[in-house]
């Protein structure tokens, strides 16, 4: 009962109990508590729902203190007192009694034992429940036998006979977080005559939708976390394993999922009216009436498939199980921030938190000042005189707020974005361009200004200057905040935008969005629409690619762009030597001293964004290292600063990562390189001894640099990766590192494999390990400023090469297998080191603003793909063993 017992330390802690009675009625019970909030920061609440749905009687009763005891740490039995009322207690075997007395209410009931989530696993998270995520959710028991008293005296003889005393069943769980979700959902049903249950939570958290699901039988037992359950970055694309239907005009929820082994369907559905209830939810500032509604009438329909063969990961069998569940829960809670449902289907909650409307329902310009101080939505009724829907049922004088300075905020910076526009449009017809120029820096300082104030953008410069800066040095900035204002607010903007998280930044969500979609238009105004060319702006571009960024509905202008077009750029400037003159339009605007420092930097900072865009992407480079690339290199070594010292590492490590794709092919799907072939090894130990020199020459003082011993690894992987390469597959080494891109047949399988190609085997499993070991090493704030362009992915590429060759080698039918044993890979560790790097990168950046926190987190898939592989390989070869066996 270690999860299910209070913790203190959480910022709310629910105790959610549903008694479903023989008689078909049902009770929900909620304690909660919000310590910390300003108001109405406990609550018992309490709601009786007869079979029919109607008529409900609820009362949530607001108390001034639960108090939470562990009267056994052996077994952690607990109790919540709430004085006056009476107390929930847990036993040391884990049954429960309730002895709880409202004025309108009492309630007496124990439950007889506990029906566990499951034998193997006493919880939903798993091991997710040790990580710190901002919500938590455990199951302590999906079914327990019941006695019951109860007695609702307002009822009267609309309180049958069947529900006042008999028998019955528990749900029992608890929610408890540190923070607050965006959205929720729960779906909770259970049919005891044939013992088939399915239970669902999930919704918006930390950036992306994510559900955990449950399904139980009397044969099958089933589970669906993330990363299977996940919507990664809320990007389709990146969610092939799970797909999301809410419909809140419908009252239906729908959702399909599956991993290596079994597909589940689930379809939720329930009457419009009756039988929705409201409920409080916990917020920061207390409990909010009305923010949840929920149904015990709902019906779901559920059907599960399997699939077949040992690597036939997306086949499917005919259908095993298909249930009906009736007299079930269907439970949604609205948007912290919103109460109304898009109308474009691509939902994450259902809005069930306010009433249905209709023709006699308006919005009024402004919420009156009880809805107000609550933060909830106010709906104004005629019907109810101008009275607002909670004003009239609290017996509440409905006041309209008085007008709040920050309505007319919003005002004032929704008319600076429209001046800035104006003046972006006003470039082209303006008859002094200096002038115009000046007051479209003056708009765009503006725009910034009123995000982010002139004292802070001093702090996020110094931020840049110490961190991601210092970290990547491809773009310099003086610390003067007014120089760099005058000189290129562009360039400002998109430091402070791209290269701090939103955290670092002190910025609403909200407001962090509209800077990253702004800073995106911005750049493409200048470098589109009006032709602009200028160093800094160059440098603008490459920070918004080295740093990239999307806003939280997944808009975001291709990095893998912004690349051709910043050296496009930088080749017009005449910055790129004398081999690559600018186009005719360009000819008059190239810069002004191309061999300056500044510019030197630049140019290597172009190669070093198009290498790393090449090998990610599997496609030739644009521009090849070419002798002005080695003289600008040569020049900061000899000349340049500490910061340039390691620039330069940085620039001589990717040219030769560049050098290793050229000469085995890497980036030419069509041309295969044979890794069971003499002549490759000879290739293969040139190239490595490059690898070598290189590091023996790296500076004393950067000897101890974990980013260059992490390029250093990703070097030899990019060397030995050939050992996985069919003439077909090649491409599949390309971005994402996903699992749905995992290859599960073509890979090569040697007769005979040579002894250059067994040691081959052996350094990739090692420098894969060194990358993922060296990584994780890492202070979480480094790797939050290096660029999440070329360094996350990286460390997902060695990791995707890892599980690889761990598929090819198990495979049964395949030699890789007679030099390497599964134990070698060594999965399991990969997977808890990184699950400890992204727990505390999201403590950094809680909201993972930063693309290197979201990649990360990603790499959740692992574990739960490593243990489905597992069972799949498992069960192939016990069915190999019996033919065997039988012949």
């Amino acid at each position: 009962m270690e999860h299910y017992a209070p913790h203190p330390s959480s910022q709310f802690e629910g105790f959610y109990s549903k008694f479903d009675f023989e008689s078909g009625a049902h009770i929900a019970l909620i304690i909660c508590s919000v310590p910390k909030a300003s108001t109405r920061p406990h609550m018992v609440s309490f709601t009786y729902y007869p079979k029919s749905g109607s008529p409900i009687f609820q009362r949530e009763e607001f108390v001034d203190s639960i108090e939470r005891n562990i009267t056994d740490t052996s077994s952690n039995a607990f109790e919540l007192r709430i004085p006056g009322i009476g107390y929930m207690a847990v036993h040391a075997n884990g049954t429960t009694s309730y002895r709880l007395s409202a004025p309108e209410w009492s309630l007496e009931a124990d439950s007889d034992s506990v029906t566990t989530w499951r034998a193997d696993k006493n919880t939903p998270e798993g091991w997710m429940i040790n990580l710190p995520l901002p919500l938590h959710w455990h199951v302590h028991s999906i079914n327990s036998p019941c006695s019951f008293v109860l007695s609702i005296p307002p009822l009267g003889d609309d309180h049958p006979v069947a529900d006042r005393k008999g028998r019955g069943h528990i749900h029992q769980e608890k929610n408890w977080a540190n923070s607050f979700p965006d959205a929720h959902m729960w779906v909770q049903a259970f049919n005891t005559n044939d013992q088939t249950g399915v239970c669902l939570a999930g919704g918006k958290i930390m950036g992306q939708t994510a559900y955990m699901l449950g399904y139980r039988s009397n044969d099958l037992v089933l589970d669906f976390v993330p990363p299977f359950s996940v919507s990664y970055l809320n990007m389709p694309f990146l969610s092939p394993f799970m797909s999301v239907d809410i419909d809140w005009e419908t009252r239906s929820f729908s959702i399909s999922v599956s991993n290596y082994v079994n597909k589940l369907e689930l379809k939720a559905r329930a009457p419009k009216e009756p039988g929705w209830f409201g409920l409080a939810s916990p917020f920061p500032d207390g409990h909010r009436p009305n923010f949840c509604r929920e149904s015990f009438i709902a019906t779901i329909d559920v059907t599960i498939y399997e699939s077949e063969g040992c690597h036939q990961c997306h086949a499917t069998a005919p259908r095993l199980h298909e249930r009906d569940l009736y007299h079930s829960n269907c439970q949604s809670t609205l948007p912290s921030a919103s109460n109304t449902i898009e109308k474009n289907g691509a939902l994450s909650s259902i809005p069930m938190a306010f009433l249905d409307r209709t023709g006699s329902t308006r919005k009024r310009s402004r919420a009156c000042e009880e809805c107000h101080r609550l933060k909830i939505k106010c709906d104004v009724s005629t019907s109810l005189g101008g009275t607002c829907e909670r004003c009239s049922r609290t017996n509440l004088e409905c006041i309209p707020a008085a007008p709040r300075l920050q309505r007319n905020r919003i005002n004032e910076l929704e008319v600076q974005i429209q001046e800035l526009r104006k003046a972006l449009r006003k470039q082209s017809s303006s008859t002094s361009p200096s002038s115009s120029l000046e007051d479209y820096d003056a708009a765009v300082l503006a725009f910034l200004d009123a995000r982010i104030p002139p004292s802070k953008q001093q702090k996020l410069l110094s931020l840049y200057a110490h961190h991601a800066g210092a970290a990547w040095p491809v773009v310099r900035l003086p610390m003067k905040l007014n120089y760099i204002r005058a000189r290129s607010p562009v360039l400002l903007l998109s430091v402070v935008v791209f290269s701090v998280t939103q955290n670092a930044q002190g910025t609403e969500l909200e407001v962090h969005d509209e800077l990253v979609r702004e800073t995106m238009r911005i750049l493409g105004d200048e470098v589109i629409s009006k032709g602009q060319r200028s160093l800094e702006l160059v440098q603008a571009l490459l920070v918004a690619t080295f740093w990239s960024k999307s806003t939280r509905k997944g808009q975001q202008v291709s990095c893998y762009q912004l690349v051709q077009l910043a050296t496009d750029m930088a080749i017009d400037l005449g910055i790129a030597g004398p081999l690559l003159q600018p186009s005719p339009a360009a000819y008059f605007s190239m810069h002004e001293d191309p061999t300056s420092f500044e510019a030197r930097r630049t140019w290597l900072a172009c190669f070093v964004a198009l290498s790393t865009s090449s090998i990610s992407t599997r496609r030739p480079i644009a521009v090849s290292w070419d002798a002005h690339h080695r003289e600008c290199l040569l020049h900061l070594e000899s000349t340049g600063d500490p910061s340039d010292i390691l620039l330069c590492q940085i620039v001589r490590i990717i040219q030769l990562v560049d050098e290793i794709s050229n000469c085995l092919c890497l980036c030419q799907s069509a041309v295969f390189v044979d890794g069971n072939d003499y002549n490759t090894y000879a290739t293969v130990k040139h190239l490595k001894s490059k690898v070598d020199a290189w590091v023996a020459q790296i500076p004393p003082s950067l000897a101890s640099s974990q980013t260059l011993k992490v390029w250093q690894h990703v070097a030899m992987v990019y060397i030995y990766e050939l050992v996985l390469h069919t003439p077909t597959n090649k491409a599949s080494f390309a971005a994402p590192f996903i699992p749905g891109r995992i290859i599960v047949k073509d890979f090569p399988k040697p007769a005979n494999i040579i002894p250059f190609l067994q040691t081959a085997l052996e350094a990739l499993i090692q420098h894969c390990h060194a990358v993922i070991n060296t990584a994780t090493e890492m202070d979480p704030t480094l790797i939050l400023g290096l660029p999440t362009f070329c360094f996350a992915p990286t460390v997902l590429y060695s990791l995707f090469v890892l599980v690889n060759l761990l598929v090819a080698s198990t495979d049964p039918t395949n030699t890789y297998g007679q030099c390497l044993s599964k134990d070698n890979f060594r999965i399991e560790q990969c997977g808890l080191k990184l699950r400890m790097l992204t727990a505390h990168m999201t403590s950094l950046d809680p909201a993972m603003s930063c693309f290197t926190t979201r990649l990360f987190d990603a790499t959740s898939w692992l574990e739960q793909w490593y243990g489905d592989y597992s069972t799949i390989l498992g069960r192939y070869e016990t069915n190999l063993l019996k033919d065997t066996e039988m012949t």
